[in-house]
């Protein structure tokens, strides 16, 4: 089989800066989290109004069987605004060999005019579920792995911008951190310009960032907040892995934040899907969001907080002992899921 070549970022990027559009795109390779950042750019230029892409933009999994939903939001008119964005996540996972095939063509060659189709898949190639004759009617693009020069010079950029210092070494001793996954080293830097630094050496990295390549201290916040017992064990991981306690807390208090923020959205009448916009949670995160905040109601919620500056007291003190049941956020774990549980 011929290798075909697929514009890459870097063009896709240009035309985009040069307000060019098209109807369908399809996104190519494993690169996940420059795929989410080139959508929301899309969206935004697409649909100017904030309120309006709470109900004209929609994400639709393919492996959880929304193929059906994202057909309809996308060969429909919008009644609300002049253009909608239908996102339709992983369509490898549709079968050639079915009516996917024959529902994906209707919507490639039925697409209203208004809207705008943008498609993912992890594989480097074009899935045979989409038909050659309409290959000329999508934009595919190819997303590659970024090689570790883009990585540092990523990661020194996004520090710049934050008026934050980092030298290479450091920028490499991130990178191995964690294993050249942009998602995580966008987390990783989050939890570096949350901490107040503004020179970051290889041991303020160690201090607060542990390796990612692991047990992820996002997976911990996410089974803590779904009430999981597991949640010990996960903690454990994480700081012996040296992450800094109150690297730890902030990342509590933001997702208790969230989803108090959530509650009163919802409470004022704005739908689930609207809330979760307005808050920017991305795709991938939306599911254990709203099972997180399913365990926090109003009334729960609001009781976390004082414990959380408990827990900031405590470790800004430094008045406990290396004992892992003295920790502060061990205890701050022990009472949120006991509160809740009993």
């Amino acid at each position: 089989m011929t290798f075909q070549k697929h514009p890459n970022l870097k063009q896709l990027t240009a035309e985009l800066n040069s307000n060019k559009l098209e109807s369908i795109y399809l996104f190519l390779g494993e690169e996940e989290g420059e795929k989410e950042k080139i959508i929301s750019k899309i969206i935004d230029m697409k649909i100017k109004n904030e309120d309006e892409k709470n109900y004209s933009t929609r994400r639709f999994h393919m492996e959880s069987g929304e193929f059906q939903d994202a057909a309809e939001f996308a060969l429909s008119a919008s009644m609300f605004s002049e253009s909608k964005v239908c996102v339709m996540l992983n369509i490898d996972s549709l079968k050639p060999k079915s009516d996917d095939k024959k529902l994906l063509s209707e919507i490639i060659d039925c697409l209203p005019d208004s809207n705008t189709v943008i498609m993912t898949c992890s594989e480097n190639k074009v899935p045979p579920v989409v038909d050659n004759k309409f290959i000329k009617k999508i934009k595919i693009i190819q997303f590659w792995k970024l090689f570790d020069n883009d990585i540092s010079s990523y990661i020194i950029n996004s520090a710049r911008k934050k008026d934050i210092k980092i030298d290479i070494t450091s920028v490499n001793h991130l990178v191995n951190l964690t294993g050249r996954d942009i998602k995580k080293i966008d987390e990783a830097i989050e939890i570096l310009i949350d901490s107040g630094e503004k020179t970051i050496t290889p041991v303020i990295i160690n201090e607060y960032i542990h390796d990612t390549k692991d047990v992820s201290i996002f997976e911990f916040i996410d089974s803590l907040f779904r009430k999981d017992r597991n949640s010990f064990s996960q903690l454990m991981k994480v700081l012996d892995n040296g992450t800094h306690e109150l690297a730890l807390l902030k990342l509590i208090m933001k997702q208790a934040e969230l989803i108090e923020k959530y509650n009163y959205l919802t409470k004022t009448g704005i739908n689930s899907e609207a809330a979760i916009g307005q808050l920017g949670i991305i795709p991938r995160n939306t599911k254990n969001f709203l099972e997180c905040a399913k365990q926090f109601p109003s009334d729960s919620i609001k009781n976390i907080f004082p414990l959380i500056h408990q827990a900031d007291r405590q470790i800004k003190s430094s008045s406990y002992s290396n004992n892992f049941s003295s920790n502060p956020i061990f205890e701050l774990t022990s009472n949120i899921l006991l509160r809740s549980i009993n």
